[in-house]
């Protein structure tokens, strides 16, 4: 299978500024509020192709994420438990989906928005 990678939540001139270097992913445990989820925003258009949004209602927070990444994160969510790296997670990520997915970026999003 085809290695894909996805690039999620991006907020254009905000990645170099905040985003961790590699070497710190292997120290980091992320650990998301409890009540983060996934859910559809809204409907777009006469296709009716539904919009997701990442976050949490307590905190009144929450990102764009694009439809195709919903599973995985779906699967990372549980993973920000306090107990696994960043580096843990993607690696744990890639066995199961056989994809590439840039944990670092997303924990960057989660953490400016105060959901880590």
């Amino acid at each position: 299978m085809a290695e894909r990678s996805y690039e999620m939540l991006q907020t254009p001139g905000r990645e170099e500024k905040n985003a961790i270097s590699f070497s710190r992913a292997e120290e980091i445990c992320p650990e998301a509020v409890p009540d983060l989820g996934i859910w559809t925003l809204y409907k777009r258009g006469s296709s009716g192709a539904p919009v997701y949004i990442l976050g949490s209602p307590e905190v009144d927070r929450f990102v764009l994420i694009p439809t195709a990444a919903i599973t995985v994160i779906q699967a990372v969510i549980p993973l920000m438990d306090g107990n696994h790296s960043i580096e843990s997670i993607a690696h744990i990520i890639q066995l199961r989906y056989a994809r590439k997915i840039d944990i670092a970026r997303l924990y960057d999003r989660l953490s400016i928005n105060g959901l880590i």
